[in-house]
């Protein structure tokens, strides 16, 4: 409830009520103030002023400290939360501007220094605080405007000079140097241009240069078209050039061509043209001259061409893979040869050209078939698997259907259907290990065994190479890469182990007395080897999991320090291996993240990874399946920042694996199956998180609730999947 006072004001001010007045304006932040003041009007500017200034003194240092400190906590809170984006958003446009500066080589044009100062303000950001970012980006934008209008500057000398290129390509001639001289002149004055104003003025001249100079050009022939014509005249000067009936016209032709490439004359189009004429008049005048021997010369030049598609038949073995009687046909062709007249010879052409394009066609066949078996051939390669066979049947059934083809267009069709099954099939048979990779990984593994027997006859390590070996060569069944990769990876491990301890091994062997000294080694030499091997065993993953983020990622060597670091404290932090810490943030990057942002989803996923006691190939699954799937949402709730919205994942698996009667990794399961299509029906994350916890508290299977989940939505939604494929189709609702 408010408070009611009244003070009455006359020719002089009521002490007790003046402080009632101020005892209650106090406590205006607690209780809300109602204040009626009755004033005499003869005394009111003097009264007034008084009122004003007790007012002022008594509650100006109060409200002033209260309105400091809001403002203060304020900005504190606004200072850490936008230093972070700012310098983020500053990053990324200063990378861009440097790649721009970079491509178009503006400071070698004009002798800036853009690259070096874009490198100082890049040096800066993560040095200064919320004010130096903002004075950063001024100093940015300054940059960035100074540079475009440089690079508009650099795109109008561009221009110019193809400009002039074209101009200089017709020759010389007054009305062309003058264009060139005006347009050199506007070159000129670019370079000291200093105002968008004085810039786009100088285009304005540019343009109105073109123009007027387009219509002087238009008169002209080019280079090219002069060339052309004069290839032209030599091609008929070489053909009649022994003749001795025809020099005048020969003559003339040199002459011709002589005046069509000289460069340092321009030629007008109506010269171009009454040169054209008049070596067409020529040319018809020596064709008119030919001898009757040219049908002879026709007849041995056909000869040549029925050779050639001889060879192309008894090479390719068209005849006797498809049946057909292409080298008959031809001998009969060629043994009409002997004896003909020109309709004739064009008879047999004719006859020719259609039995050519027949062979061509077969021939197409032929080779599409070959490249069909040499595919299979290279399926059956990898061994036996079920998403290999599948492959091959197609391929076969494909392989089949060619012998039939009687059209280009057909054949073209059954290439592109090759095409898109070896495409498809490549993406399957890359995960797998070819045969040849698995008998020269098992020879090595056999040797390492051969040449170091003792030690591994009692030693768990040689029973797993030599499992691993006849795992390589058994041609029964295909091995996945990453299979090949794992085994390859341990007996490197081992490989190295042995020798690293052959000295070792050797040395005690030696000070060991003579009756001890077998029975000794082979029991202690085995625990030391198992243990070396685990140290190897460990250096070797760092090593490879380092060399995959390498390979991932393009940073200095001084941030790849700087990461490794990072990485060691976060695996100690979380209780994670070093390998499997830089494997996870490996495979982050992999998916698109910088590498900040990889190095932070990697400890959230070694979080999640050790909450769920999953591997980190799992944990990376089923975090970023559930992003992906519902990344609109995430977006609009936690904007770029992908590692909040990764936290915010693994807290709702989290939370429902404590309070529920199912664990975090089995609610990841559940939604790598469902996520895309829940989303797509416009559920929340959270949504759908709690849809697969109470199914999967039910039915006690995550990966069923998912697939259940998926189906139901999509037929909410009108899709219609069949319960036996789980594709969408039509046959079973008819």
């Amino acid at each position: 409830m408010s408070t009611e006072f009244k003070a009455l004001l006359g020719l002089e001010l009521d002490p007790s009520a003046l402080s009632n007045i101020k005892n209650e304006i106090n406590k205006i932040g607690d209780t809300p103030v109602r204040i009626r003041v009755q004033l005499d009007s003869s005394n009111l500017n003097g009264i007034q002023n008084q009122l004003r200034e007790t007012l002022s003194t008594a509650n100006y240092n109060a409200i002033n400290n209260i309105s400091q400190t809001v403002v203060r906590n304020t900005a504190n809170r606004n200072s850490r939360n936008n230093i972070t984006s700012l310098s983020r958003s500053l990053e990324r446009d200063v990378n861009r501007l440097q790649r721009t500066i970079n491509l178009s080589g503006i400071d070698s044009k004009f002798g800036t220094i853009y690259a070096r100062q874009i490198s100082e303000i890049n040096n800066q950001i993560s040095r200064v605080d919320i004010n130096g970012l903002r004075r950063l980006r001024t100093q940015f934008s300054d940059l960035k405007k100074d540079l475009s209008l440089d690079t508009k500057k650099s795109s109008l000398m561009g221009n110019i000079d193809s400009l002039l290129g074209k101009i200089n390509g017709l020759g010389e001639n007054e009305s062309l140097t003058r264009w060139i001289t005006e347009l050199q002149n506007l070159k000129g004055r670019i370079p000291n241009i200093s105002s968008t104003f004085a810039l786009d003025e100088a285009i304005t001249k540019f343009r109105e240069l073109k123009t007027n100079s387009k219509d002087t050009m238009s008169t002209f022939a080019t280079m090219s078209q002069r060339n052309n014509l004069a290839n032209k005249i030599d091609t008929v000067m070489k053909e009649n050039l022994f003749s001795s009936t025809n020099t005048d016209a020969i003559a003339n032709l040199q002459r011709y061509s002589r005046q069509l490439r000289n460069v340092s004359t321009a030629m007008s189009g109506l010269e171009f043209t009454e040169l054209s004429s008049k070596f067409n008049s020529t040319k018809k005048s020596l064709t008119s001259q030919i001898s009757k021997g040219s049908l002879s010369t026709s007849v041995q030049s056909f000869m040549k061409d029925i050779e050639r598609l001889q060879k192309v038949v008894s090479f390719s073995g068209v005849d006797s893979k498809f049946g057909t009687d292409y080298a008959r046909q031809i001998a009969a062709i060629s043994s009409q040869l002997s004896n003909v007249d020109s309709k004739k010879l064009v008879q047999l052409k004719t006859q020719f050209s259609d039995l050519k394009k027949d062979l061509s066609l077969d021939t197409k066949k032929s080779s599409l078939m070959s490249d069909i078996d040499g595919y299979v051939r290279k399926i059956n390669g990898l061994g036996k698997d079920e998403k290999l066979t599948s492959w091959i049947t197609e391929l076969q059934n494909l392989k089949g259907r060619v012998p039939n083809i009687s059209s280009a267009f057909a054949l073209d069709e059954a290439v592109a259907k090759f095409k898109e099954l070896k495409v498809n099939a490549k993406d399957t048979m890359s995960t797998f290990a070819t045969m040849s990779q698995r008998n020269n990984l098992a020879n090595k593994i056999d040797t390492v065994l051969k040449n170091n027997g003792l030690k591994f006859k009692y030693s768990d390590s040689g029973k797993d190479l030599a499992a691993y070996s006849k795992e390589l060569k058994s041609a029964e069944t295909a091995m996945s890469s990453l299979r090949f990769t794992e085994i390859s990876s341990k007996f490197g491990s081992v490989n190295q182990a042995v020798k690293g301890s052959t000295n070792v091994f050797s040395e005690f062997a030696t000070k060991v007395g003579s009756l001890f000294k077998y029975l000794n080694s082979l029991f202690l030499s085995q625990v030391a080897f198992d243990s070396v091997i685990k140290v190897f065993q460990e250096v070797s993953d760092v090593d490879k999991s380092m060399t995959e983020l390498y390979r991932v990622t393009d940073l200095t060597g001084t941030k790849y320090s700087m990461m490794y670091d990072q990485m060691t404290k976060s695996a100690k932090q979380y209780g994670s291996t070093l390998s499997d810490m830089i494997n996870s943030t490996a495979a982050w990057a992999r998916l698109g993240f910088d590498s900040d942002q990889s190095m932070g989803l990697a400890e959230i996923s070694s979080m999640y990874q050790h909450i769920a006691d999953i591997d980190y190939n799992t944990a990376v699954e089923n975090m970023v399946t559930a992003y992906k799937g519902f990344q609109s949402q995430l977006q609009e709730m936690y904007g770029d920042d992908a590692t909040a919205a990764m936290t915010h994942i693994v807290d709702v698996y989290n939370e429902l694996g404590n309070n529920y009667a199912i664990n975090s990794e089995q609610v990841g399961n559940a939604l790598q199956r469902s996520a895309s299509a829940l989303a797509l029906a416009g559920n929340t994350f959270e949504e759908s998180a709690g849809m697969a916890t109470a199914m999967s508290e039910v039915i006690q299977d995550p990966d069923k609730a998912g697939n259940a989940l998926k189906i139901v939505s999509m037929r909410l939604r009108g899709k219609l999947l069949c319960l036996h494929t789980r594709k969408v189709c039509m046959p079973c609702y008819a």
